[in-house]
């Protein structure tokens, strides 16, 4: 075992000084020398970041380290002209994977799969043996496990350690805490299952890194890298630092000469120079001073605070790129030199492409997303829920309308996929495999018979086929099967189904490393089953292992190639930037919320070398500070104050900012137009500063005319029709556009979803059971003036539903008959309607009129206005008394009916019941008109009272007048009576809402 000749502590006053020191150490002017080199990084992205700053430090500004410097770092003097060859730089992991290569383990090393496997299999035999889960072993609990026993070791502990100081500490307290009983039986049961789990590890001839850095300090083996350069802290500063044994390995590992640490003078003072000099015993320390000058803090020219607001994160970014415009058209900046800093990369990857590319501004991103975004992992997602949910309707139709599959017939039409959508709704399917079979093939011999329609029966064909195809490669879930059943068929469905890509060569090729990145990690989990561990597992549980495994991937993608680079906080400390603007200072995210152990408190880990959280927050704050100062030329940070609509809280780190310490530039907002949404929406607009498309449809935009012309107002002209539905005329009263898309232009209104019949389907069947219902009511002579007879009209009623309802199939029987009679938590339709008729016990009723149409000249007058109007429509229900009135009673099927001042249907009504009356020679006077609401909350709302009643009836006449004006003028604006209509409106994709101002909307 040989020991490092020189281990160095690099200190340096900020990064730019961190940024040339590491230039200088990898500086040779022997490339050999690169190759035995190796920078250790937080991340990839941090990787990427320092290789573009090495090259613009270096090769573009040619700066050399001073001849001090060489001397402090022992670097050579190149004679002549220098090279510079960057040497490997690599993450924590990435390292360990390197050294087991180059020791000729990588063969070897077990993956996460097969270690998940392992640790599976030992908490089964774990918890049947004199220990027990005190807990639910989940599958996210598996990967926990796997993690804490890793973190156990890393901090230099055994298992043996992790019992019994743990044991040690809670024994006391287990007689007479039942917290810490409980804590002892977990700690008891952990430290069996990885015992379990080391010999389960052995006995499969496997390697785990710790095994690694086993055999790379006692193996005999020489280490490939002489020269390692740690440009990353601890874990007690970092969640991507070292841990102890990963220090351990660096200072006893053969053929390492030469260990060089560098750190910030803020970084070093929160603790890690201290925990250094354990970590590397016999540390010297080298400080390289540098004066850089302190970069310009940009602030709101109009605010106390120094910090920017926007309203969200778009808006944030939409900042940003118009500084950033401005800075370029003025010669002041590149887009180049601008880095955005985000704590998060999500959402300001996805935002960025439409505010960057809004302004005409290059935008750049090299770091990681999840990889669960990509669009490949999301069509497998598709194919997974659709099996998961047993074929939900919604599932189904997403995988059928998915352009990233291919069941054999190409992409699908969209509109064969909504016919098929349509034929489930109508068959009322919710989730059933088998009748999912039968339907299909219903649907396919529909299009047989269709077989003139041409392509749209060769559409529908392929639809079913696809169908059939997918019902056939997706497995059954009953009974459970191996859950190397489930991996491999998923695997197949997707490679065979999901499509390879499109013509993009920069999207095929992110497509592809998405694709084989899933594939890979399905067949390892298929093969760590098989050699492993390979129980017969409920699918969620098979779902919950591969989500748990995409959602803990990144994926790193280069967006773009030049222009503003977006980077995260963590590898914005390797960059290079002339301005630096620090993006969603938000609580939660500045400082970071760091993971907590799942098991055990902050208190019993620090019995295991755990830090304390105590030291993150001062890293954090360091590292932060250390960001501000990075720029070369100027800093600006900002917030956001709307996160999803809800109100967030800014940074604590922008409470106690030391502002002194920076020169400050005070700039207002800019108010030019650089985004192209502005460009076209704000005068002046000047259509030659587009190109293509864009300018062609703005200059035929602009030739159209005045805007405010009644055409462009919902005008269609003088429009006439013969005669007028009541309830037509009610929806004009409610938006006119809804009146000229239902009743001019003819557009299908869909139903509603709903859980069992449509709301339609389900009204038929209410009038149906009520008019039967009445009928019979009639018939049997039942005295409403006894109270004991309401018995009897509730069996008649009951009786009734049972027959109109034999025809549905039980699941939505049972719902329609809860509807109708009610149950234990609410009030049926038919309870309501028993109400109504032992609601005026001696009222001398003479008649019931059910279902009554009428289609007739109505005279309706208004002020000084009468004019016949052809009306029809069907009245639910009149009742005539003996007196010579009559009652007019309207269903509603929900819970809500319209009061008096809204509603024309009842009073029309009731105006046709009495002139109709005249015409044959019977005068009736209407005594009252209500809507019975028979939903479970339902209630009455009588809009004629006998006190009320000329005055109801003329409002209601007036405002059929004015409606039938409007639609003889042809006038049909999208202007709703309530402009909460909108949301449940079937045209709203039809309808030009925005020409909906805050005036019209007071006016209506």
């Amino acid at each position: 075992m040989s020991t490092p000749r020189d281990v160095r502590l690099v200190r340096v006053p900020g990064l730019r000084a961190m940024h040339r020191a590491l230039a200088a150490l990898t500086l040779t002017g022997d490339p050999l020398d690169a190759l035995q080199r190796v920078v250790l990084v937080p991340s990839a992205a941090a990787a990427t970041h320092l290789r573009e700053t090495f090259e613009r430090t270096w090769c573009v500004d040619g700066w050399r380290p001073p001849l001090a410097w060489r001397d402090a770092l022992g670097v050579a003097r190149a004679d002549g002209a220098p090279v510079f060859v960057a040497p490997a730089m690599l993450t924590r992991d990435a390292f360990l994977a390197g050294l087991a290569e180059s020791l000729g383990l990588d063969a070897m090393l077990l993956d996460t799969f097969s270690r998940d496997a392992l640790m599976r299999l030992a908490v089964r035999h774990a918890d049947t043996g004199q220990t027990s889960a005190p807990f639910l072993v989940r599958p996210g609990i598996i990967a926990e496990m796997v993690h804490f026993y890793d973190a156990i070791r890393r901090h230099m502990r055994t298992v043996d350690d992790f019992d019994r100081l743990l044991v040690g500490a809670l024994e006391d307290e287990a007689d007479v805490d039942r917290g810490a009983a409980r804590l002892l039986s977990q700690t008891r049961f952990l430290a069996s299952a990885f015992r379990e789990f080391e010999r389960l590890t052995r006995d499969a001839r496997g390697l785990d890194e710790h095994a690694v850095r086993l055999l790379a300090t006692h193996g005999g083996h020489e280490a490939p890298w002489h020269h390692v350069i740690v440009a990353v802290a601890d874990q007690a500063a970092e969640p991507a630092g070292l841990w102890p044994a990963d220090f351990d390995l660096l200072a006893r590992m053969p053929g390492v000469t030469r260990i060089d640490v560098i750190a910030t003078d803020a970084v070093l003072d929160t603790g890690w120079r201290e925990r250094l000099d354990g970590r590397l015993p016999g540390v010297s320390e080298v400080r390289l001073d540098t004066v850089d000058a302190m970069p310009t803090l940009v602030v709101p020219g109009d605010a106390d605070a120094p910090y920017f607001v926007a309203r969200d994160r778009e808006a944030e970014l939409e900042m940003v790129a118009r500084s950033t415009k401005l800075d370029a058209v003025d010669g002041r900046r590149r887009p180049h030199d601008v880095m955005v800093v985000v704590q998060r990369p999500l959402p300001y990857m996805y935002l960025a492409r439409h505010a960057f590319a809004q302004a005409g501004v290059p935008w750049t991103a090299s770091d990681a997303l999840p990889l669960a975004a990509e669009p490949f992992v999301a069509a497998c997602d598709l194919a997974v829920s659709c099996l998961f949910g047993n074929f939900t309707r919604a599932d189904l139709v997403q995988l059928l309308g998915s352009p990233l599959y291919d069941f054999g017939s190409g992409p699908l039409s969209p509109q064969a996929v909504a016919e098929f959508d349509a034929h489930l709704g109508r068959a009322q399917y919710f989730a059933d495999r088998e009748r999912l079979a039968a339907l299909a093939a219903s649907f396919d011999e529909d299009a047989g018979v269709a077989e003139d329609e041409g392509d749209e029966s060769a559409s529908s064909r392929a639809v079913a086929s696809s169908v059939a195809t997918i019902l056939a490669a997706l497995p059954e879930l009953d009974p459970p099967r191996r859950m190397s059943d489930y991996l491999s068929a998923l695997h197949a469905f997707v490679e065979r189904f999901v499509r390879t890509g499109g013509d993009d060569l920069v999207e095929h090729e992110r497509h592809l490393r998405a694709r084989r990145a899933l594939l890979d990690a399905l067949a390892a989990m298929e093969r760590a089953c098989l050699a492993h561990d390979d129980p017969a597992l409920p699918f969620r549980d098979v779902v919950a292992i591969i989500r748990r495994w995409v959602e803990s991937q990144t994926f790193s993608p280069r967006i773009g190639r030049d222009g503003v680079r977006v980077v995260d906080a963590t590898s914005a400390r390797f960059a290079d930037a002339d301005a630096l603007w620090v993006a969603g200072l938000l609580e939660g995210e500045w400082p970071p919320a760091h993971g907590r152990m799942t098991f055990y408190s902050s208190d019993l880990l620090a019995e295991l070398g755990w830090p304390s959280e105590r030291l993150r927050l001062l890293a954090d704050r360091a590292t932060f500070d250390d960001l501000l100062r990075a720029a070369r030329s100027q800093v600006a940070m900002s917030t956001v104050s709307l996160e999803d609509e809800t109100v967030t809280r800014p940074s604590v780190y922008l409470d106690d900012l030391d502002v002194a310490a920076f020169p400050l530039e005070r700039t207002p907002l800019a108010t030019a137009r650089v985004a192209a949404d502005e460009a076209m929406l704000l005068d002046p607009i000047v259509p030659h500063t587009f190109d293509g498309e864009t300018r062609s449809w703005l200059e035929w935009r602009l030739g159209r005319g005045d805007l405010s012309a009644p055409g462009f107002r919902g005008s269609v002209g003088t429009f006439a029709r013969p005669r007028h539905t009541v309830t037509a005329l009610e929806t004009y009263l409610e938006c006119p556009f809804r009146y000229f898309a239902r009743h001019v232009l003819m557009l299908d209104e869909p139903d509603e979803e709903a859980d069992g019949l449509s709301p339609k389907g389900s009204g038929r069947l209410l009038h149906a059971a009520l008019e039967r219902f009445i009928q019979r009511f009639d018939g049997a002579r039942i005295d409403v003036d006894d109270p004991a007879a309401a018995d009897d009209a509730r069996r008649i009623f009951a009786e009734t539903v049972d027959e109109v309802l034999v025809d549905l199939d039980e699941r939505d029987r049972a719902i329609e008959r809860t509807r109708l009679l009610g149950s234990a938590l609410a009030v049926g339709a038919g309870e309501r309607v028993l109400a109504l008729e032992f609601e005026h016990p001696g009222d001398a009723l003479v008649e019931r009129r059910l279902e009554s149409a009428f289609d007739r000249d109505v005279t309706v007058a208004a002020a000084d206005r009468v004019r016949d109007v052809r009306l029809r429509g069907k009245i639910d229900r009149v009742d005539v008394f003996a007196d010579g009135t009559f009652r007019v009673v309207d269903y509603k099927r929900g819970n809500s009916a319209p009061s008096g001042s809204k509603a024309l249907q009842l009073p029309i009504y009731a105006l046709a019941v009495e002139q109709g009356a005249r015409d044959a020679a019977g005068a009736l006077t209407v005594r009252e008109a209500m809507y019975l609401a028979l939903g479970p909350r339902g209630a009455t709302s009588r809009v004629i009272k006998p006190a009320t009643r000329d005055e109801v009836m003329a409002g209601a006449q007036a405002r059929l007048l004015g409606a039938l004006d409007g639609i003889e003028r042809g006038e049909f604006p999208p202007r709703p009576r309530e402009i909460h209509l909108c949301i449940r409106c079937a045209f709203a994709r039809v309808c030009r809402k925005d020409y909906v101002d805050d005036g019209e909307a007071a006016e209506a």
